[in-house]
C-alpha cells in the first residue's frame, strides 16, 4: 500500500516542484555607488516565476533586510534604484502587473515615505533614461516609467535577464 501510494504521490510533488520552483532567484541587483551596499530583486525559481517577488537591501557586512514582497502574480518589466549621493537613503520602483515605491534609510535601517526620495529619484530617472525626457508636457518621471515606452526596452537592454519574458 505504500508503494502504490508513493507512485501516485511522488510524480504529483516532484511535477509541481519543478513548475513553481523551490527558493528564490536574483533577477536585478543594483550596486551603491560606492559598492557598500545592494538593492536586489527576487522571484521565485522555476517556470512559473512572476508568481511572487521580493526586494532586499543588503548591506557591506551581508545583512540583509526584506523591503518588499508581493505574494501574487508579479510579472517584472521595469524597475530602477536610486542611492542619494552620501548613500543614506535609496529608493527601487518596480512595475509591470503589479508596481512598487520604496524607500529605505540606510543609515538608520529603516523604511521611509517615497516621497523622501521622490525628486532625487525623478532625477536619476531622467539621466538613465533620455526617452523619457521626450515624454510630453508636465510630467512625473517615476510614474511615466511604469507606462509602456522606449525606456522599457532601454531597461531590458541594460538588464537582459532582469525581466521575466525570456
Amino acid at each position: 500500500m505504500k508503494i502504490g501510494s508513493c507512485a501516485l504521490v511522488c510524480p504529483l510533488v516532484i511535477s509541481c516542484w519543478s513548475l513553481v520552483g523551490c527558493g528564490w532567484t536574483k533577477k536585478l541587483e543594483f550596486r551603491s555607488p560606492s559598492g557598500k551596499y545592494r538593492l536586489e530583486v527576487y522571484q521565485p525559481r522555476g517556470f512559473i516565476q512572476e508568481a511572487n517577488l521580493r526586494a532586499d537591501f543588503v548591506d557591506e557586512s551581508g545583512r540583509r533586510m526584506t523591503l518588499y514582497e508581493a505574494r501574487h502574480e508579479f510579472f517584472l518589466q521595469f524597475a530602477h534604484a536610486y542611492w542619494s549621493p552620501n548613500e543614506t537613503t535609496a529608493g527601487l520602483i518596480g512595475c509591470g502587473t503589479s508596481s512598487f515605491q520604496i524607500a529605505y534609510d540606510v543609515s538608520g535601517t529603516r523604511a521611509i515615505p517615497f516621497a523622501t526620495v521622490r525628486e532625487g529619484f525623478n532625477k536619476s530617472l531622467l539621466d538613465s533614461y533620455p526617452s523619457l525626457k521626450a515624454s510630453p508636457g508636465n510630467f512625473d518621471p517615476v510614474t511615466t516609467s511604469c507606462l509602456a515606452g522606449g525606456w522599457v526596452e532601454e531597461f531590458q537592454q541594460r538588464y537582459p535577464h532582469g525581466t521575466t519574458d525570456k
